[in-house]
């Protein structure tokens, strides 16, 4: 009590200025002032400034006397975003035309009078018999009475004659066939059905020596009936 009276004798005998500056130092450890110079030697570096009497160091800290706490800011950091465009991959997909089996329109009746003619049939897309001048092999024969590309263009089917016939697989008569060897003379013709016990194909065929005809092809020939298949053709 004695210590409270003495100061607010001491504010009532010099300047409210002083006495308030004093009062902050001594009661409430604040450095009192009265003009931003009274604050310089306490900030020492920092920018000084006399805010309601007590000096402020900075813009926005409040330095208390005898080193209480100081408030400082929460600094925040802008977080900075790198978008990456995103890339679109193109793939590229090559499509492969199907296959179609080899068809002729009205070969069936075409072949019976080649066959009754005696007659070769001759085709330039085929290739020539060996030391003539004749289109006249067994492929002639087919890609006549069908309309049909180079040999070439033939590909061969899943399953051999021999499985047709002895499965029992159902496919027209005067269905063109060939065999497909890679290094061998091949033979083209025209199915026209299995033999009786499932043994053979009867087959309508020519080649460079003789005209179209009906001949059976069996496991025992040459060509043999499990090498020959239903002729397929790229579009």
């Amino acid at each position: 009590m004695k210590t409270d009276f003495f100061y607010f004798v001491l504010f009532l005998s010099i300047s409210s200025e002083q006495a308030l500056c004093f009062i902050l130092d001594e009661i409430f450890h604040v450095h009192g002032c009265g003009h931003d110079s009274d604050c310089v030697s306490w900030c020492k570096s920092e920018p000084a400034h006399c805010y309601f009497f007590r000096c402020v160091c900075s813009d926005h800290h409040d330095n208390f006397h005898h080193g209480i706490k100081t408030t400082t800011p929460v600094q925040t950091t802008k977080a900075h975003f790198t978008t990456t465009p995103f890339k679109t991959t193109h793939k590229t997909t090559t499509t492969q035309q199907p296959l179609v089996k080899l068809e002729c329109s009205n070969q069936k009746i075409s072949v019976i009078e080649s066959i009754a003619e005696n007659l070769h049939v001759e085709d330039s897309r085929a290739e020539l018999c060996p030391g003539t001048t004749k289109h006249q092999t067994s492929e002639a024969f087919v890609m006549n009475k069908c309309n049909s590309k180079s040999r070439s263009s033939w590909t061969q089917g899943q399953t051999s004659l021999k499985t047709v016939c002895s499965t029992q697989l159902t496919i027209p008569s005067y269905t063109p066939i060939s065999t497909f060897y890679k290094s061998e003379e091949n033979v083209a013709g025209f199915f026209i059905a299995c033999t009786d016990v499932a043994d053979g194909i009867k087959v309508a065929v020519q080649n460079c020596s003789d005209p179209p005809k009906v001949t059976t092809i069996t496991e025992t020939t040459s060509p043999k009936m499990s090498d020959f298949f239903i002729i397929y053709e790229r579009p």
